[in-house]
């Protein structure tokens, strides 16, 4: 992996308060973590325990960047409650200095399969084509196309079209936010 700007090590999650799905990418690998929440626990205790679950992989990890997907208002079920954790990662990450990108779903299946509407299946199928990361599981591909997506942010390295135009689009829309908003949640290069 090329060192620029010093970026060394990303991560990518994909968050739910019934598993977070986490992929670090360091020294060429994808490391793979489903992260499952203690049995029994709900409310509070169980978004505590995730952000400590998730926290200790990525305090050893030390990721320059992070991805996080954004939420899917589009989505059936209780959204708000996945907000939660969301929400809570999101402040741990400020908090920890982290600098944090957040990627809309549509942008990450547009990034990693050219179509913003892909399924899950496609995602998975993408993620072993392009990446060459073998699992069943959309949480982890979903991850593994968010470490990448951090990857080709920090590096501006890819040799796929779609990849690059993802990033840019997503880099100009931030662009034109208010800066206090994105102060701790974008990076600029």
């Amino acid at each position: 992996m090329p060192y620029i700007f010093g970026m060394t090590t990303v991560a990518g999650i994909d968050s739910a308060l019934q598993k977070v799905g986490l992929c670090v990418f360091r020294d060429g690998q994808y490391e793979l973590h489903l992260i499952k929440p203690t049995t029994g626990l709900r409310g509070t205790e169980r978004l505590v325990d995730l952000r400590t679950k998730v926290m200790a992989v990525l305090t050893e990890a030390r990721p320059d960047l992070v991805a996080i997907e954004g939420y899917s208002y589009d989505s059936v079920g209780r959204w708000f409650d996945l907000g939660e954790i969301g929400g809570v990662l999101k402040v741990e990450l400020m908090v920890q200095g982290t600098p944090t990108t957040i990627v809309p779903p549509c942008s990450l299946k547009q990034f990693m399969t050219d179509n913003g509407q892909a399924s899950k299946t496609k995602m998975i199928r993408a993620v072993q084509e392009h990446l060459n990361v073998v699992t069943d599981n959309d949480d982890l591909a979903d991850a593994v196309s968010l470490a990448r997506f951090a990857y080709v942010m920090a590096t501006g390295q890819s040799d796929r079209r779609c990849e690059l135009e993802t990033v840019k689009k997503l880099r100009e829309a931030n662009d034109k936010l208010p800066k206090k908003v994105l102060k701790k949640f974008w990076v600029s290069l």
